[in-house]
């Protein structure tokens, strides 16, 4: 299984008033696109979305999404403690919607997979091995092994303690190429 609860998840941010304000997306889109988003013509995606609630105010609308995410994650968790294969993944762009950022998107499909009560370290492992091997491509990736392609993230924190952890990058290093996080961001 691989849930994907972002695709709701930034449904329901199109309604939070604060989602464009958070500084991590600061650090994922130029300042450009986020201004641009933040005006009429930006906000096309919300107004289109919300016109199948019926006229509901915004804070109902993210409510029901909500809900609806919430059924998904428990859904997760439970696939999950009956023993179930967690793979990850995201849908992005599920939609036209700037609430699920490429890349900060999977972060946040981290973040809300352990809020559910997935492990951080079951999330790392559907992230990596666990992907690797239901592609058939274990053999070259998904885990630290003389042989494979050197593509990893250098972490000031713990994975397995916390998705979070994931928010500390220092170094990526993808097919053996070495790439300082600095030169990743959006400003």
């Amino acid at each position: 299984m691989m849930p994907t609860s972002r695709v709701i998840g930034g449904l329901e941010d199109l309604f939070a008033p604060g989602f464009l304000s958070d500084p991590q997306l600061a650090r994922v889109l130029p300042p450009d696109l986020l201004a641009w988003y933040r005006t009429e013509a930006g906000g096309w995606f919300a107004r289109e979305t919300a016109r199948d609630f019926d006229g509901a105010p915004p804070a109902r609308i993210r409510q029901i999404f909500h809900g609806v995410g919430d059924a998904g994650r428990a859904t997760a968790v439970e696939f999950v403690r009956r023993g179930g294969r967690l793979l990850f993944g995201s849908d992005t762009p599920s939609a036209p919607t700037y609430a699920n950022p490429p890349g900060y998107n999977g972060y946040l499909e981290m973040r809300e997979l352990e809020r559910a009560g997935i492990s951080p370290a079951r999330i790392l492992a559907a992230a990596t091995r666990d992907a690797a091997v239901f592609f058939g491509i274990a053999a070259d990736f998904g885990t630290v092994q003389p042989g494979k392609r050197a593509s990893l993230l250098l972490l000031r924190a713990d994975p397995l303690a916390s998705t979070s952890a994931f928010d500390t990058i220092e170094l990526v290093i993808v097919g053996g190429r070495v790439v300082p996080r600095a030169d990743l961001a959006a400003r």
